[in-house]
């Protein structure tokens, strides 16, 4: 199958398979990354508060890009 077809494939499923799709990719690509995974997983496990950023606040910033 081409990457063509799969796109074509992939553009119409609906839009929560689509998500889960994109999940994957992204989790597939992450496991190859090892700077990405343990950046990644340095941000999850940061528990400093000066690095949170409010749920509304990253809401807004997502509104107004």
């Amino acid at each position: 199958m081409s990457l063509a077809q799969i796109t074509e494939q992939a553009l119409a499923l609906p839009t929560i398979q689509r998500r889960q799709l994109i999940a994957q990719l992204v989790a597939a690509g992450t496991e190859e990354n090892q700077n990405l995974k343990n950046s990644l997983a340095a941000k999850i496990d940061d528990r400093r508060e000066e690095d949170w950023v409010a749920l509304e606040d990253l809401k807004k910033r997502f509104q107004e890009s």
